[in-house]
């Protein structure tokens, strides 16, 4: 409620206004001349447009919308719903290490990795709202190039409140979208069975009434899915726990603190045909997450806030027979792996921070400013331990006998990262802002048996600015623009290589059960690091128009262009190699291919920011013959009608082009995004590097819609349509001496596009009250249209190729049950 109050006028209130964290609610208050005793109530929503601040495609997703919309009820994909969103990349990021993860403004992202696959699916029915800031963002937020995920969770309040909820998904509640028989799906025969029962429960209220009050939780999930023709069984279970406290200590001073954890168990994990059952592998991770608060109002126009938070996490890969005795093959020609998985990992880390941020609002010079300065300290480290099963593991060629090695994988980390920002809202005059911004970073980190600091890269200044013009002054039509730089954040696996390890030994095999010694890599000094490395950045201009087309109904258009710099990678200095002939028996076409000359030779490796023609030392001149690169131009519109008179829709569209030669996900062939791709480490594998990453899909369109039907009947449905992935014909090169054969890309990066993603999901959901207990009764239908669209496709050459290896789940339904007070 916001209240107003001038000597000689009568008070005015305005209830119910909605403000979400972060934002700024601009409202027209009049005040009457006072005759008598008045006080004028006003019963009013926030307004549909922020008028003081640039960014654009900031998305609140709120609790209403979260309930109401049916989805998979995994907080970690939440983000998907967002506008531009696929796949968890946000207009050309990173899938997973282009964004940064916060729960209630705190960083929960992998300290190895930055990805937050492991910290952010906690409990789905405790969260309040997520937030997805994108485009624009001010100098508060930093440490991604795709967009900041924030998760605001609940809290009690002085009504003792509760709910349980019961989610079920039987094997014969689903289609097939596979028809038997057909040659396109014979590495998948069959649509995977699934069923799935997710159950949780909420209790919240007053420890000490409008003083201290608590809110906690429990989800426990369990799945499994069959494939019937490979007697494949791959069983999950996740169960999650949360609790929060809430304590008012005056008037002006409140601190919170929650405690979060979970685990995940997920044995058989790869149902991939490619992998066979005796070379599969389960995966075990698990995540607590604290967070502390404390918020002072030092007046109407300043507040401070101090956050410390920390995550601890550990995750395990280890083979599902549990043997270490029995050796895994990889066969580097049809990507088959059997035996056994042959390695077993143990990988945990931490990560701590604090954060303080202060406001001030302050009038009288050249205008209106809402100051806002911060400084946050991050420090993280982590262990990853590594042992092959059966002492070696086998690289096999086409099913036949090749090579083998040995080591004792070893990498650690100890990291650190200060942040400092100053934000400006300024307010020249009524309709004009400006919002400029500065952000600084240092960063710094070692290494286990390294007595020195071994990562020091230069990070530099990330300028923001920001402009939003209210063109007609009447909060409808408002024009937005912005320019920025913004760095990644904390990735250690950046300069992890550089921890001394085992040596690795290779082995030629020529027949089965044979080894014949070839040649040692040995582990000490076998990277180093460029003295001037630079973190990785990428460069935003966004241009927006948001207009106001009634109460509860916007509109908005923007363009947006971003190019990323910097990216960080290895390039191997020591091999040598000549040019030869490789022709494609299939198409006919040749190509200079590069043989090395010197096998066996121990390599080195430099974590550098690879550049062509750059004199970085290496025996040969060319082996950077692809500047890493990755640019994103796009256009979207959205439109908005928020819940009112029963309804609400939110619908976008977004066009853009991506193209580059650093994808921004996992590829058959490079590991972007989770330490060196291995692109430089052989030149082969930067031929037809330059193309489009795999999640670049040219269209995206998603539609939210709800509607409260009579009888307090809800009907609602998600609808979205995206370009697919990526992909690009592949071969082994089996023609050149390198030990571990080079992929070769036969034409452009991402030249070839799986099958559009087009599908729909509905709920049905009826509520009925019995005294003061609710009860809630819905169906879920995911994908009515049984759209059988192949997610990933087997991209070597062979009898095979071509051929999908998964596919999107079929039509399936789900029943649920939800009780609460």
């Amino acid at each position: 409620m916001v209240e107003a109050f001038l000597e000689g006028f009568a008070p005015s209130k305005i209830e119910r206004v909605v403000i979400h964290a972060g934002t700024t609610a601009t409202l027209d208050i009049t005040l009457s001349p006072a005759k008598l005793e008045t006080e004028v109530n006003v019963v009013a929503a926030a307004p549909v447009v922020d008028v003081t601040d640039a960014s654009l495609a900031k998305t609140f997703i709120s609790r209403e919308l979260l309930a109401a919309v049916p989805n998979s009820q995994n907080t970690h994909e939440i983000v998907n719903m967002a506008p531009g969103v696929t796949e968890f990349s946000a207009y050309g990021g990173g899938d997973q290490v282009g964004n940064s993860w916060t729960i209630d403004g705190a960083e929960v992202s992998s300290a190895w990795f930055g990805g937050g696959q492991y910290a952010t699916p906690i409990d789905y029915n405790v969260v309040e709202e997520a937030q997805v800031i994108a485009l624009g963002a001010p100098a508060e937020y930093g440490g991604f190039t795709g967009a900041v995920i924030n998760i605001v969770t609940k809290s009690g309040g002085n009504t003792l409140s509760g709910d349980a909820q019961l989610l079920f998904k039987g094997r014969s509640w689903q289609s097939s979208n596979i028809k038997a028989g057909d040659p396109e799906w014979v590495l998948l025969p069959e649509t995977p069975i699934t069923d799935r029962l997710d159950t949780s429960f909420h209790l919240g209220g007053p420890i000490i009434r409008d003083k201290l009050w608590f809110f906690s939780g429990f989800q426990y999930l369990k799945s499994e899915t069959k494939l019937l023709s490979s007697g494949k069984e791959s069983p999950t279970t996740m169960p999650k726990y949360f609790v929060k406290l809430s304590f008012q200590l005056s008037n002006r001073d409140r601190i919170q603190a929650f405690f979060e954890r979970h685990t995940y168990t997920n044995k058989q994990s790869q149902l991939s045909a490619l992998i066979h059952p005796d070379g599969n592998w389960d995966v075990l991770w698990g995540t607590t997450i604290f967070n502390l608060s404390y918020l002072h109002t030092v007046s109407a126009d300043s507040i401070f806030e101090l956050k410390f938070a920390g995550t601890w996490g550990s995750w395990n890969s280890i083979p599902s027979s549990r043997d270490k005795s029995i050796s895994g093959h990889w066969d580097l020609v049809t990507g088959e792996s059997w035996g056994n998985a042959y390695w077993w990992s143990d990988q945990p880390d931490h990560k701590i921070n604090v954060r303080s941020t202060f406001s001030q609002r302050a009038d009288g010079f050249l205008g209106s400013h809402d100051l806002k300065v911060g400084a946050e300290v991050e420090q993280s480290g982590g262990v990853w331990d590594m042992t092959i099963n059966g002492g070696v593991a086998y690289f096999d060629l086409n099913h036949e006998p090749y090579m083998a090695y040995t080591e004792h994988g070893h990498k650690g980390f100890s990291n650190i990262r200060w942040s400092f920002f100053l934000q400006d809202d300024w307010k020249i005059t009524d309709s004009l802002v400006i919002n400029p911004g500065i952000r600084y970073g240092l960063e710094r980190g070692s290494v286990p048996g390294i007595d020195q600091t071994v990562w020091k890269p230069h990070m530099g200044l990330e300028p923001r600015i920001g402009l939003t013009w209210d063109i007609f002054k009447n909060q409808r039509t408002v024009l937005k623009a912005h320019y920025g730089k913004y760095n990644d954040g904390v990735r250690s696996y950046n300069y992890w290589d550089l921890t001394p390890s085992g040596d690795q030994i290779y082995y030629l095999v020529p027949e089965w059960g044979t080894l014949e010694y070839w040649f040692t890599v040995y582990g000490q000094n076998l990277y180093s690091v460029d003295p001037n490395i630079k973190i990785p950045s990428m460069n935003q201009l966004v241009l927006g128009l948001e207009q106001v087309l009634g109460k509860d109904l916007s509109a908005s258009a923007a363009f947006i262009h971003k190019k990323w710099i910097n990216f960080i990678d290895t390039v191997e200095l020591n091999g040598t190699y000549e040019e030869v002939q490789y022709t494609d028996p299939d198409t006919g076409n040749s190509f200079t291919v590069y043989n090395q000359t010197n096998v066996g030779t121990n390599p080195h490796y430099l974590i550098t920011n690879p550049r062509v023609g750059a004199d970085i030392g290496a025996a040969f001149p060319g082996i950077v013959m692809v500047d890493p690169t990755r640019k994103y131009t796009g256009v979207q519109f959205t439109i908005s009608k928020r819940f009112s008179n029963r309804w609400q829709f939110y619908a976008s569209y977004t066009y853009s082009k991506e193209e580059g030669s650093y994808s921004n996900a996992h590829t058959a062939t490079g590991y972007y995004g989770v330490g060196g791709t291995g692109n430089y480490h052989d030149p082969n594998r930067q031929i037809n590097l330059y193309g489009h990453s795999t999640i670049s899909p040219p269209h995206v369109l998603k539609v939210l819609f709800s509607y409260l039907l009579p009888w307090d009947i809800n009907f609602s449905a998600f609808y979205r349509y995206n370009s697919g992935r990526t992909w690009t014909r592949t071969t082994t090169l089996t023609i050149v001496d390198q030990a571990t054969k080079p992929y070769l890309l036969l034409e452009p990066q991402g030249s070839r596009r799986m099958a559009a993603i087009s599908n729909l999901d509905l709920r049905v959901e009826k509520t009925v009250r019995v005294r003061n207990i609710g009860i809630s009764l819905m169906l879920d239908v995911f994908n009515v249209f049984n759209q059988a669209a192949p997610t990933s496709v087997n991209v070597f050459v062979g009898e095979n190729f071509g051929l999908p290896l998964t596919v999107t789940a079929p039509r399936t339904y789900r029943a649920g049950l939800r009780l609460f007070y």
